[in-house]
């Protein structure tokens, strides 16, 4: 079912979607010290885009810069080109679903979500056709008439998402809404936001620390550290290709490697380690001879006992000993050591799984893995 979205508290830009917000130059400091720096932003009318990084990291004071919740030193933000930077957070026309979900435990399902709509004086057949429509696409029809006591962890989500949806809002904004739930749950209720979002077509802003769910949810993600945007890009590229070793170590398990820039070649760098040389990608502006780091992903790199079995499409990198292999169902993990440090591969499972002890050479698939300034 599609929403009609056609009556809203704003117009619609030339191009027919809502929402698209920009972030410009943004600065927030906190009794003197610095919790996130100039920062700039553009989030797509329709995107679903995630605020993804640890505790600390700056996502929610971001968030809720936004949401006009929290004030900021410098800077401007924008929905719609129209600068809300002053505004208070009823008038931007926006929607926040909080972890706890806020709801009202004396109203029921159906008039929790028609609150706010009874706030901007909707009534009667207008306010009945509304809920309605929030029920069916929530898929909480046939609980209406229920309090939240009544409801499990994750129709209380749906409820705080249709509440916040209802009101049409050009932006929605959620604060880690599953953080509460089990991990089972956090899937299907994260496929169930994604869902929603895209049948009622409008933007949200999303902020987890779990990348599993910036992944499933994500048009686009930005990784921070530190009160800094670190990387943006779509999930796939992000972990495929990070920018610095914090996005590299952060997104999933990696594997490091010191090395040495020998060249470019065809798009390509090609990197030193050792007596060995990588075909890799990212950082064209290393010269040939700067130190650089080599990061690959575990499922990218394959085991064999000597130089000479090396895997077609794959470049030998490092002789390494067997010091840990375990099942793992889908996989085998194998941890290995060298003279410069420990590394952990995935085998396929159908794989002989290595004795501890065994010597053996680790080859990346050319072209997978991503070479970082050494410093980075």
């Amino acid at each position: 079912m599609r929403i009609d979205m056609s009556s809203t508290n704003a117009d619609a830009p030339a191009g027919g979607k809502r929402g698209e917000v920009n972030v410009d130059k943004v600065t927030c400091d906190f009794s003197g010290n610095r919790v996130l720096h100039e920062t700039d932003l553009t989030v797509q009318a329709g995107e679903f885009f995630t605020l993804l990084g640890p505790s600390g990291s700056g996502k929610t004071t971001l968030l809720r810069i936004i949401a006009g919740l929290i004030d900021f030193t410098s800077g401007r933000v924008s929905i719609d080109g129209s600068d809300v930077t002053r505004l208070p957070t009823q008038q931007r026309d926006i929607g926040f679903v909080f972890q706890n979900y806020a709801l009202f435990p004396h109203l029921t399902v159906a008039q929790n979500i028609a609150f706010g709509l009874k706030l901007r004086k909707v009534r009667g057949a207008a306010l009945t056709k509304r809920v309605d429509e929030i029920l069916d696409l929530t898929e909480l029809g046939s609980l209406k008439d229920r309090h939240p006591s009544q409801l499990s962890g994750g129709q209380q989500q749906r409820v705080a998402l249709g509440r916040a949806l209802a009101q049409r809002p050009r932006v929605l904004l959620l604060d880690e809404p599953l953080g509460a739930l089990d991990r089972r749950l956090r899937q299907d209720l994260g496929s169930e936001i994604r869902r929603i979002q895209q049948e009622s077509e409008t933007t949200a802003i999303y902020v987890t620390h779990d990348q599993e769910e910036a992944y499933i949810l994500s048009d686009r993600m930005g990784v921070m550290e530190a009160g800094f945007i670190r990387q943006v890009g779509a999930p796939r590229e992000v972990y495929s290709a990070p920018t610095s070793a914090f996005v590299a170590n952060f997104l999933g398990e990696t594997n490091t490697f010191p090395g040495e820039v020998g060249g470019h070649e065809a798009g390509a760098t090609v990197v030193r380690v050792g007596d060995y040389a990588v075909t890799a990608t990212g950082q064209p502006a290393l010269k040939p001879g700067e130190l650089c780091t080599l990061s690959a992903r575990p499922e990218q790199i394959r085991l064999s006992t000597g130089l000479g079995t090396v895997p077609a499409g794959f470049e030998p990198v490092a002789d390494v000993t067997v010091t840990e292999a375990r099942f793992f169902g889908q996989t085998i993990r194998v941890r290995l050591s060298d003279v410069n440090g420990s590394y952990l591969v995935d085998l396929d499972s159908s794989d002989s799984i290595p004795e501890p002890g065994a010597p053996a050479v680790m080859s990346i698939r050319s072209h997978s893995a991503v070479v970082l300034p050494a410093n980075r």
